[in-house]
């Protein structure tokens, strides 16, 4: 059970998942827990295919999409660190479930997708995808330690 880079960019990835660590440890924590579920119920690795990616970027990623379906202008949450993308290729079948242990961080989350949840799974920009992003409240001392329904 592993946390993986696209090998694609594996070390440009790699840095900028240390950088994550340093800013949002709390979705790394995430991210670990997830490797930890995923792994129990597929016997796969997660794959960080995005951490950090500037707006002209985002962008770019998005301008092959007709204009009406374009996200809104809004500046990105991967340039500020609060937002990974990870692949679902390989992972079709766990989708559902993978975004249900997702979004049962929603609560904590400071910073939630427009939809207010956690996480959602698109095919849009470079292909089909999890989206992932959180930022702990800061009104709650207590860190991301364990899955909320462990609790």
């Amino acid at each position: 059970m592993a946390l993986t880079f696209d090998p694609r960019c594996k070390e440009r990835l790699r840095g900028e998942y240390t950088t994550l660590y340093h800013f949002n440890r709390p979705l790394c924590k995430i991210l670990e827990g997830l490797a930890e579920y995923v792994f129990s119920i597929s016997r796969k690795d997660v794959m960080i295919t995005c951490v950090c990616r500037n707006q002209a970027q985002n962008d770019k990623a998005y301008e092959c999409l007709k204009e009406s379906a374009r996200p809104k202008p809004r500046k990105t949450a991967h340039s500020v660190y609060a937002a990974i993308d990870i692949r679902s290729r390989g992972l079709e079948e766990h989708i559902p479930a993978m975004l249900s242990w997702l979004n049962a961080y929603d609560s904590s989350n400071a910073n939630p997708i427009k939809s207010g949840r956690t996480a959602f799974f698109h095919d849009m920009g470079h292909g089909p995808h999890f989206h992932i992003q959180y930022q702990l409240k800061k009104a709650k001392p207590k860190s991301v330690q364990s899955h909320p329904s462990k609790k």
